[in-house]
């Protein structure tokens, strides 16, 4: 008989690959939980030594052992969350929740751990004055953790912690799975092909391929995440728009995928919890961790831009109507017709047809000529492919970043095609952080959903799939270039109201001249797109702020009226839906103009883990420190080596060394002024 042989379980050692990539093939979903358990196990242990150290707690014995504990633990889940997040088959949706599960109990364990907690707090009052600036920052974040989950309450209430955060844990995963189940059910199938009217015909063919890839005939237009579809500003046929919409809007509404029930459940939790920690709502417990100084700045920058923005989508609302009937002689005009006919107003009144602009904007010269050739002119590193890694699904790339001096930063991974599996939007990630004190060097992954072209053809992209490219990866370079000390500082481990800041930076050059030189060519004729065509475009993305001002802020509004909620309030809220009418109308937003980006019932960024939670504002917050910054770069240089290379030791290497607000000062030399973004949205008074 011949003997069995078990297979290696690789999560269980560190990489052998350059730079410690995983070894996706050599992986099994069955590796997980076994090595999940051994992480925590090996933690645990950690810890207890840590506390049971005989010598004065100080900071390396303390702190420092904390920074690199845990280590397999780390790999385990950063492998897992990102598989499950770009790939998640039938086996990892079956995992997520026992993961979920045993990390958040591991998680509170160590945050409720008041010897910890007490053994941190004496190794700063021991060690603060030989301590650097990251040193220092690095232990008050920790203990800002212990605080924010409550170690230094009573043992009744740090149980009842514990059970809150088990209970959030898989509330979120149960959202999480209804969310992606209820988005793949509302996938709207298109019978005839005349109905696609409008859609290029490689877009055709790829919804012919997803009908097919379903099992079904037809055509296949699966729903992005946000409530208006991107295929909407070009179809022709009205009442497939109108079909599109509702299907978008009411996602989440089923009976078998429904997500209401769960989103009352994660806001009363959340409540509870704040009350638990001494706090009136969930929002503030969150705001000790941000930039923004407390709750009423958040709702100030939001509330003094609403109005004007809604004036104005109103006007643009009415302007799009007249247009519609003076053209088509449309007498309804309704929410589905918006991003139809703003498309063909932009097209009429600056002379930007986007089907035709799309022909300019091919995925790899955006990414290749585009992406990385604006960071080599403004931080001179070069990306070189490494045909030799291979990523966790065919279509995966790898990157070797290199610096100046050819010496090696880490490894860059692109995931840009839609798949079943994954989940919708578009993100970065880490399988290793940037870390002197592991001897680590970073990878980093970033993530969309653009639906690739049919085989042997080009991948062409909206000007907004050509911006969400340069955003993701301005997060990569967060990660990138970070040159810290210790882990917990690293990179994107920044305040979640900051963290959007470099993603959005970067998005200011997917317009600048010299770089839509080098990379917008037409798809057949290898013409560069020219200066008065991209004079208009710039103009076009003017148009429609109003709408996508009110859009966003919308979303920003539900999410920050529900955890601004007490305990009892949250108790008292029977219906969703009708809490955002009541919270938009009355901030003054009429949803018949402009519907919400997202619903509270598909509201990933928010339900599906504390991720955004009370923080959606911040991509706003951020954007005031882009448009300023923008303003700071046009005026020193533009895209010059000298003004990036300040902002990429400034702002990028400090990762959450310090104070983040500290790092923007260092780079601009001053504070950022609303000024500009409000100018930008074309808000200005």
């Amino acid at each position: 008989m011949t003997k069995l042989v078990p297979m290696t379980n690789l999560l269980l050692s560190r990489s052998t690959l350059p730079f410690q990539l995983p070894d996706f093939a050599g992986i099994s979903d069955a590796d997980i939980l076994p090595a999940l358990q051994a992480g925590i196990d090996e933690h645990d242990e950690q810890i207890t030594a840590i506390i049971e150290n005989p010598a004065l707690p100080d900071f390396v014995n303390t702190v420092e052992a904390l920074e690199t504990s845990g280590q397999l633990l780390r790999r385990v889940l950063q492998v897992f969350y990102a598989l499950y997040a770009a790939d998640g088959t039938e086996s990892r949706q079956n995992l997520i929740a026992e993961v979920s599960a045993r990390y958040s109990a591991h998680s509170s364990e160590l945050l409720l751990n008041t010897a910890l907690y007490e053994r941190c707090a004496a190794a700063l009052e021991t060690t603060a004055q030989a301590l650097t600036e990251e040193q220092r920052r690095t232990t008050q974040k920790w203990l800002d953790q212990f605080t924010e989950a409550g170690a230094h309450l009573p043992e009744a209430t740090k149980k009842k912690l514990k059970d809150i955060s088990a209970e959030l844990s898989a509330v979120a995963t149960e959202f999480t799975q209804r969310q992606l189940a209820a988005q793949k059910q509302a996938a709207v199938l298109v019978t005839y092909r005349e109905q696609l009217a409008g859609l290029s015909e490689s877009q055709i063919e790829s919804l012919k391929a997803a009908a097919t890839e379903s099992g079904q005939d037809g055509y296949l237009i699966q729903l992005e995440l946000p409530m208006i579809q991107s295929l909407a500003g070009s179809l022709s046929h009205r009442p497939l728009r109108e079909r599109l919409f509702k299907a978008s809007f009411t996602r989440g509404d089923s009976d078998t995928h429904g997500t209401d029930e769960l989103v009352l459940k994660m806001v009363r939790l959340r409540a509870e919890k704040a009350a638990l920690l001494g706090q009136p709502d969930y929002a503030h417990t969150v705001l000790a961790q941000r930039t923004a100084p407390d709750a009423a700045a958040v709702e100030k920058l939001v509330n003094d831009v609403v109005p004007a923005a809604m004036a104005q989508a109103r006007a643009e609302r009415d302007r799009l109507a007249e247009f519609a009937r003076d053209t088509d002689g449309l007498e309804d005009f309704a929410v589905w017709d918006h991003a139809y006919y703003e498309t063909k107003l932009r097209a009429a009144e600056y002379a930007v047809d986007e089907d035709e602009t799309k022909k300019y904007f091919q995925l790899e010269k955006v990414l290749e000529d585009g992406v990385f050739f604006a960071a080599e002119k403004l931080y001179g590193i070069t990306m070189v492919p490494r045909t030799d890694l291979s990523g966790y699904a065919p279509d995966v790339r790898v990157w070797e970043v290199r610096d100046g001096d050819g010496a090696a930063i880490g490894l860059f991974l692109g995931d840009y095609f839609t798949r079943s599996t994954k989940q919708g939007g578009a993100w970065m990630t880490s399988f290793r952080d940037a870390t002197d004190l592991l001897d680590e060097l970073p990878v980093v992954l970033n993530v969309m959903n653009i639906v690739p072209a049919p085989a042997g053809q080009p991948t062409l992209l909206s000007l907004d799939e050509v911006t969400t490219v340069f955003h993701e990866f301005g997060h990569a370079l967060h990660g990138l270039l970070s040159t810290v000390e210790y882990p917990s500082v690293s990179g994107t481990s920044v305040p979640q109201d900051f963290v959007e800041f470099p993603s959005q930076f970067n998005e200011m050059w997917a317009l600048w001249p010299e770089v839509v030189a080098n990379f917008a060519t037409h798809v057949d004729t290898g013409e560069v797109l020219d200066a008065a065509t991209l004079a208009k475009i710039d103009q076009a993305q003017k148009f429609g702020q109003g709408y996508a001002t009110t859009e966003y802020l919308a979303a920003v509004l539900i999410d920050w009226a529900w955890h601004r909620l007490s305990a009892d309030e949250a108790a008292e809220i029977p219906d969703v839906a009708a809490f955002e009418e009541q919270v938009l109308a009355q901030a003054g937003i009429d949803t018949s103009i402009v519907p919400p980006r997202y619903r509270s019932n598909f509201f990933k960024h928010v339900f599906s883990g504390p991720g955004y939670a009370a923080g959606y504002y911040s991509y706003f917050w951020s954007e005031v420190l882009d448009a300023d910054a923008e303003a700071w770069m046009r005026t020193n240089g533009g895209l010059d080596r000298t003004a990036g290379m300040k902002y990429r030791n400034e702002v990028l290497a400090m990762g959450d060394a310090r104070e983040p607000m500290e790092s923007y000062a260092a780079f601009t030399g001053r504070q950022p002024s609303a000024e500009h973004l409000l100018r930008r949205r074309g808000l200005a008074a």
